[in-house]
This record gives C-alpha cells, structure tokens and sequence, in this order.
C-alpha cells in the first residue's frame, strides 16, 4: 500500500515500523515531499526482531554495512560489506529474523 502526503517540515531522521516484512519493499534512499520542497533521506539502519531478541544493520556515511547482535558481538559490530553492492532484499531479513524497523536520515 502506497501513501502520499506533504509534511510541513522535514524531520532529521524517519523510522518506519514495518508490520510484515515479505510485503515490503525497502529503498537505500527516499524523497519526501515537504512545503519547501523534496528532502531526500538515506538508509541508515535496520532493526530485526525473532526469537524474542532484537539485532540490527547500521550503515555507516560511507556506505559500509555493520551488523551488531548485542548477546553475540557485544559493542563490536562486524563488517558486512558495502550498500551499493547489496541487494536491498538481502537487507529485509537477518538469518531467522525480519525487519521490524527501517531508519532514514536527511541528507
């Protein structure tokens, strides 16, 4: 499902809940309509949820892909490659989990 709207003032950064994984369709970047026209925003991180614990991507400015599981790296991330280079279907799952939240922030 598709919305459209015009946001009065571009937030800094965007979290999007996602209900259903499989349905959906994530963008490395997004414009949003605003009165003072089109704000652009970037992919910067995703969130996961299975097995009752919470893991996440970040990526970093430079377009490097971070995954951190707090029970199992602790404060270390590990590097998982580059955006560019990775298909955004990949990012829609992590091993057994889903995404649950997609974050953005304004160029």
């Amino acid at each position: 499902m598709i919305h459209e709207c015009t946001v009065l003032r571009a937030p800094i950064f965007i979290a999007f809940n996602v209900y259903q994984a499989d349905n959906t369709k994530l963008s490395k970047q997004l414009t949003l309509p605003t009165l003072q026209g089109q704000v652009d925003y970037r992919l910067v991180g995703v969130i996961y949820f299975g097995g009752f614990h919470f893991t996440c991507r970040i990526i970093s400015t430079d377009g490097k892909i971070w995954f951190n599981d707090g029970r199992e790296t602790g404060k270390k991330c590990t590097n998982e490659g580059q955006l560019k280079a990775t298909a955004t279907g990949v990012l829609r799952t992590l091993g057994n989990r889903n995404m649950t939240v997609a974050l953005y922030v304004r160029t």
